[in-house]
């Protein structure tokens, strides 16, 4: 009766620790991260009882163990760290378009067709002032629409790196976090117990870690310890953590640069929405001529643009005349999209109407006499010339005989843009649908089903019942055997 009564007081304490398990369980089943936990048991050592044989000693808990696969878990890593990055891309450039406004009446495309417009409706008759002042402001509008892109994107790029920097942090913050859970991980372990909701919480901050970089996670099989390194750097090791920064940005490049901070050199992102924003930021942005025979971001692009236009209008403009018979006068004033301007002398000076060349000749003469729209024609027939894409972006590359008019150039960068962001949005759509498909197989094996654990509550309920039943049985039997030797 000895050995029955241990075994049902064991019987009781097994059933007590599987129902607190089921509880926990229970109580985590919307907690971000948790894997379910289930405690294994199995038969105690049994006890030899000649000459019959052993006798079992009831049940015993082994161990409480978490319900997690790590095969799932490093494919949903590697599945994070493509959507991080795609919808880092997605998300800048509908940012960018945003910005463009294309279509739509204030968008540049409009502003360079109502430009073209004034100097055509101007020729058809070069001396009326409100052609004139139909002209001029539509130049400065079409100026104006420059300048603010030319703001904006500037603003967005420096927007980017504010966002790099803060996502280095975050990185930086959450490596910190797991080199500290792996010290607490360390000491369970070397404790002997099973460090279940510390390795859920790492798990967890190492798959948010992986939208945001790409990166590898090995556990030692020893220690329970997990290193994280990041194109083979470590990031984490054991309980130290290696950050990452944001090296100042070198004018003469122009490129958003992060470095490994234990070396100083330079880190390999090759994946997560960080490296999403870089790609938006060094190139589709980029305002720096590209290397040879590679596209220009789209402020060089604009820039690009806006000094052609400068020097096609003012080539013509300045040999032009206007109706005092002033020449040589450049139409636009700047260098590229960020100060381009109509000539203040134009549109500041009481007689700057008069400063518009519409004549190509000296009013004057005979042949610059009432009438003369030569120059007006002029300007306005180069809306269908073949202006732009003859940059050379870089020496010794030869330039490219240009091959699009200025209508044209940019719609072909707002059709690039528009082709970047639909793959953008497609890779997010399929990623989306490969992560949840693997979430969804992992939570199959580690999610908390609560009619699952609530059955588990009730099974675990009458062993419990019925291991304090044989209890009271045992009981009843000794009161007996004492009644006896009364």
């Amino acid at each position: 009766m000895n050995v029955g009564l241990y075994a049902s007081v064991r019987g009781l304490l097994a059933a007590q620790r599987a129902v607190d398990v089921a509880s926990h369980n229970i109580a985590n089943a919307d907690t971000e991260g948790y894997s379910r936990q289930r405690a294994e048991q199995s038969a105690g050592t049994p006890m030899g009882y000649s000459p019959y044989g052993q006798v079992g000693t009831g049940v015993q808990i082994d161990a409480i163990r978490r319900i997690r696969d790590g095969l799932l878990d490093r494919q949903v890593r590697q599945e994070s760290s493509p959507l991080g990055e795609s919808m880092a891309r997605a998300e800048a450039i509908g940012q960018i378009e945003d910005l463009l406004g294309e279509p739509g009446a204030g968008a540049l495309s409009t502003k360079l067709a109502e430009y073209y417009d004034g100097w055509n409706k101007l020729a058809t008759n070069p001396e009326n002032y409100n052609l004139r002042i139909a002209l001029r402001d539509t130049a400065t509008e079409l100026t104006t629409t420059f300048n603010r892109l030319y703001s904006d994107l500037q603003g967005l790029r420096q927007d980017l790196n504010d966002r790099i920097d803060t996502q280095i942090a975050d990185i930086n913050s959450k490596a910190s976090q797991i080199a500290d859970l792996n010290y607490q991980i360390g000491a369970t372990i070397a404790a002997g117990q099973n460090p279940n909701d510390l390795k859920d919480q790492q798990d967890l901050l190492i798959e948010q870690l992986s939208m945001m970089v790409k990166l590898q996670a090995v556990e030692e099989g020893t220690s329970g310890m997990t290193n994280v390194y990041v194109a083979g750097d470590p990031l984490v090791m054991r309980t130290d953590a290696f950050g990452l920064n944001l090296a100042p940005i070198n004018p003469l490049v122009d490129q958003s640069v992060i470095n490994y901070s234990p070396t100083g050199l330079p880190a390999v992102i090759t994946g997560g929405s960080l490296k999403g924003m870089l790609d938006i930021r060094n190139n589709v942005l980029a305002v720096l001529a590209p290397p040879a025979g590679e596209a220009g971001g789209l402020v060089f692009q604009l820039n690009s643009l806006a000094a052609q236009l400068i020097a096609d209008t003012n080539a013509l403009h300045t040999q032009g005349f206007g109706l005092d018979g002033t020449t040589t006068l450049n139409f636009f004033n700047g260098t590229d999209a960020g100060d381009i301007v109509v000539n203040q002398s134009i549109t500041n000076l009481a007689n700057g109407l008069d400063f518009i060349a519409a004549a190509a000749n000296d009013p004057g003469t005979l042949a610059g006499g009432p009438g003369d729209n030569g120059m007006a024609q002029l300007i306005a027939q180069r809306r269908d010339a073949l202006t732009m894409g003859g940059f050379a972006p870089a020496p010794p590359a030869l330039a490219v005989p240009p091959n699009a008019t200025f209508e044209n150039f940019w719609k072909q960068e707002l059709t690039n843009l528009a082709v970047l962001g639909q793959a953008a949005n497609r890779s997010v759509t399929t990623q989306e649908t490969v992560l949840a498909s693997v979430k969804d197989r992992r939570d199959q094996i580690s999610a908390v089903s609560t009619d699952e654990e609530m059955a588990n509550v009730i099974r675990y309920q009458k062993a419990y019942a019925a291991s304090a039943k044989l209890i009271s049985t045992i009981d009843e039997m000794l009161d007996t055997l004492m009644n006896i030797r009364r």
